[in-house]
This record gives C-alpha cells, sequence and structure tokens, in this order.
C-alpha cells in the first residue's frame, strides 16, 4: 500500500484530540511519508519519556466508580512488563476504595476477573448506582 493511501485511511480514523492536530499539521506541513506520520502521532500522542507508568500504576486509587479505576488500571497495566498476576491482583485490591477492598478481599478471589466482578458487586453495597 502506498504512503499517500495509508494517510488517507488513517485520517479518517482519527478522533478527539487528534482531528484537530492533524489538520494544523498538514496546513503546516502535509505529510508525506508514513514513517513520518507516524512518528509525530508519537511524539505528540504516545507516552513522554519521563513518565513511568509502573510507579503510576502502583499509586492509583480508585476515586470514582469501580468501573472507571478498572479503565485506568488496565490501561497503566498494559504499559507495564514482568508483573506477576499476584501483583496485579495485590495493586489492584490496594487501588480500590477501603470498604469495597476489605469485603473483596473477605471473598478471596483467586483471579483478577473474579476480584474486579466481586468489586462491582461490593460497590452497590456502598453507593447505590
Amino acid at each position: 500500500m502506498l504512503d499517500y493511501d495509508r494517510l488517507i485511511i488513517a485520517s479518517v480514523h482519527l478522533d478527539q484530540d487528534v482531528i484537530p492536530w492533524f489538520q494544523m499539521m498538514q496546513r503546516a506541513n502535509p505529510f508525506s511519508f508514513w514513517h513520518v506520520f507516524t512518528r509525530a502521532l508519537e511524539l505528540d500522542f504516545g507516552p513522554s519519556i519521563y513518565e513511568c507508568p509502573r510507579s503510576t500504576l502502583f499509586k492509583l486509587m480508585q476515586i470514582g466508580i469501580v468501573g472507571e479505576y478498572y479503565m485506568d488500571f488496565t490501561s497503566l497495566g498494559s504499559k507495564v512488563d514482568g508483573l506477576s498476576i499476584d501483583t496485579l491482583m495485590d495493586c489492584f485490591l490496594s487501588g480500590l476504595k477501603v470498604d469495597i477492598c476489605r469485603d473483596v478481599q473477605a471473598m478471596s478471589p483467586t483471579t483478577l476477573a473474579k476480584a474486579i466482578a466481586l468489586a462491582k458487586l461490593f460497590e452497590e453495597r456502598y453507593e447505590p448506582i
């Protein structure tokens, strides 16, 4: 596939903050090569070299609902290599609100999926949705 075709296909699939960025970049200096576009995209929207997803994951705390916390947890977790299932479970549980965490731990979930399901279930006890 030609770079021009790839750029056209990619441009129709952009959303949110990327659309105005792409329009600005195209007006200033249009992308001619796929590798130039992908590198510019990585630099502007990719992770900073100063970010540490591992430490952010370990400090993550539930503020809103369990579903939002889990989305943040998986987003950060997907950027960290080398964590065992037990570590991920401990990390997930430790970030839950105290009452929910206590109830989930009392059920001794054996998988992260069970811990998440229990957290959502117990959330209703404390914060009816």
